[in-house]
């Protein structure tokens, strides 16, 4: 029998290839459904989220007349319309104003305006209505639509991102017409908000907490900090980075951060995401790849990333 060199390294019987998990297309399938279906259910949430801090920003501001709105919440056009019929008859006041939201839309409001022309608080912004019944359609791109009877439907995009020919483009496919006059509004500063930024929050921290806390067990996960990415091409970067999410923090200290600054903050934010992202990109071919049980990636791990990969998307149209 032959004996052993002790300074030869000793062979084993694993082999890494096995640690692979053999994909089948039922598996690759299931899990594309369960994203979408996440995706969905992200976007149902989100405009649930941003339906409930307009509202709540509405019953805080002196300015909007709370007396005014009937919230259904979850509700469609057709019961909305008929719920205001029903107001309008039984109120002595001169406006009243039915909100709700629905799969396509985290805002609406119908305005039945009964004596001159005004603006009308509607959180976000306050929007000039025109004497008579007119519906106010936010989409989550930030384009506000009207809609009169007997009049073309009007669209503008109201928000700041890095491509807003995009955005604007999207909102003349929305308008029905010429948008003669246009829409009047003016926007309620979210920094001094009390609940707008709150989806902002949202938006920056629960991921980042998520991401973190999946990448703990197994590093790839990293790479979904490409999420944040997809913000800074979709949004305002300065208000999603930095503003929003960290405005406890400069009112808590009382900082007045300037423009250039809250670049300068929100740059440094991205880049860092950026670099955790392709640390989990080149951590592919090196130990810290696997879990702390040896194993690759799952087809159920990727679906997680390609998630946050398609999440600003979700959250945008």
């Amino acid at each position: 029998m032959t004996e052993l060199d002790e300074k030869s390294p000793g062979k084993t019987l694993y082999d890494e290839s096995q640690s692979r998990e053999k994909v089948s297309v039922l598996k690759v399938i299931t899990a594309t459904l369960m994203v979408l279906l996440l995706l969905f259910t992200v976007r149902f949430l989100d405009h649930l989220l941003w339906w409930n801090v307009s509202k709540l920003e509405l019953k805080h501001s002196k300015t909007a007349g709370i007396e005014d709105f009937t919230f259904l919440g979850l509700s469609t056009y057709n019961k909305a319309q008929k719920k205001l019929a029903l107001i309008s008859q039984t109120t002595i006041n001169d406006k009243c104003i039915v909100s709700y939201y629905d799969i396509i839309h985290p805002n609406v409001f119908i305005v039945n305006n009964r004596g001159a022309g005004r603006f009308v608080n509607l959180g976000l912004m306050n929007v000039y209505a025109e004497p008579g019944i007119t519906t106010f359609f936010f989409h989550p791109s930030e384009i506000i639509e009207t809609g009169r009877e007997n009049v073309p439907a009007k669209a503008f995009y109201f928000g700041i991102s890095l491509f807003p020919q995009l955005f604007k483009t999207l909102a003349k496919q929305i308008s029905t017409g010429e948008n003669e006059r246009g829409i009047s509004f003016i926007l309620n500063p979210i920094e001094n908000s009390k609940c707008l930024k709150i989806p902002y929050m949202v938006y920056f921290f629960l991921p980042l907490l998520i991401i973190i806390m999946l990448g703990a067990g197994h590093r790839r996960f990293f790479i979904s900090f490409f999420y944040y990415l997809g913000l800074l091409l979709l949004f305002d970067f300065k208000r999603i980075f930095f503003i929003a999410p960290f405005s406890w923090l400069t009112d808590l200290v009382g900082l007045d951060v300037s423009r250039t600054a809250a670049i300068i903050i929100s740059a440094i934010m991205l880049i860092l995401f950026i670099i955790a992202g392709f640390w989990g990109i080149f951590s592919k071919h090196k130990k810290e790849s696997l879990d702390h049980n040896g194993r690759s990636l799952t087809v159920w791990g990727k679906g997680i990333i390609i998630f946050f990969f398609l999440l600003p998307l979700a959250l945008r149209f």
